[in-house]
């Protein structure tokens, strides 16, 4: 993992931030000046995990390694000047599919999460429904297609009964009694889908949480930034959250 953290004179609270990238792809370097700028505007400390990647590492591998990660920023994070009191876990595309089944398993560790335009088990044939963003954008012209998340999923999970376990489709969790959430969605994704679906499960479950839909925004947008202002401001808008529920 790598630790930023924007100055060094206190315990400060924490985020531990689950890269994106198909469970496939991705690393600390790839999501290095967006954990910087998490780090600045929300003047906290943003642990970044390099959790292996599949097909090597499958399902149930990367969860399990996220949520090791998680326990041990509850036991040591004064050892990296990180507030165990105060920790939040946040992550993008499979990241945040990853940080939500995080949250389900250490909800008593964690205090928010920050959710950003994730894959959360929405795949009815992935949804072709009449006025999807999966029928919409799905043939990939904003970048993210069906055909490379199909791929992305089959390389991930090794069974088929490992795309309903709730640790991967996310819809399937119990959401009852579930921290706050900051749950984002770009305009032009395909997988703006799942976020709406799992919006109405949160809701449902009556789970504090806030939805934030960025209008042209493509699937990945946040490491545009800081040099598009859309993802500037979902990074404000993330920070923001996160001061809020740490009562900064």
């Amino acid at each position: 993992m790598r630790v930023y953290r924007p100055r060094d004179d206190a315990a400060l609270p924490g985020l531990l931030y689950l890269h994106g990238g198909g469970f496939m792809l991705g690393s600390i370097e790839s999501h290095d000046t967006l954990c910087r700028l998490l780090a600045k505007e929300a003047e906290a400390a943003v642990v970044s995990v390099d959790y292996r990647l599949a097909p090597e590492h499958r399902f149930p591998v990367p969860v399990e390694e996220c949520i090791f990660t998680c326990d041990w920023l509850a036991e040591h994070g004064a050892e990296i000047g990180v507030d165990a009191a105060r920790l939040a876990v946040g992550g993008d595309s499979a990241g945040a599919n990853l940080a939500l089944a995080v949250l389900d398993r250490r909800r008593g560790a964690l205090g928010t999460a920050l959710l950003f335009y994730g894959c959360y088990g929405h795949m009815p044939e992935y949804g072709y429904e009449l006025g999807s963003a999966a029928a919409a954008y799905g043939d990939g012209r904003y970048g993210l297609g069906l055909a490379i998340m199909r791929r992305f999923y089959a390389e991930y999970l090794g069974r088929e009964e490992d795309g309903r376990d709730p640790l991967f489709c996310s819809l399937n969790m119990d959401f009852r009694g579930l921290p706050p959430v900051l749950l984002t969605a770009a305009a032009l994704d395909p997988l703006r889908d799942d976020a709406e679906a799992l919006g109405l499960k949160l809701a449902a479950a009556h789970v504090p949480h806030r939805y934030i839909l960025y209008p042209g925004a493509p699937h990945g947008f946040l490491k545009m930034a800081p040099e598009v202002e859309v993802a500037a401001r979902a990074v404000r808008d993330a920070a923001d959250h996160l001061r809020e529920y740490w009562g900064a």
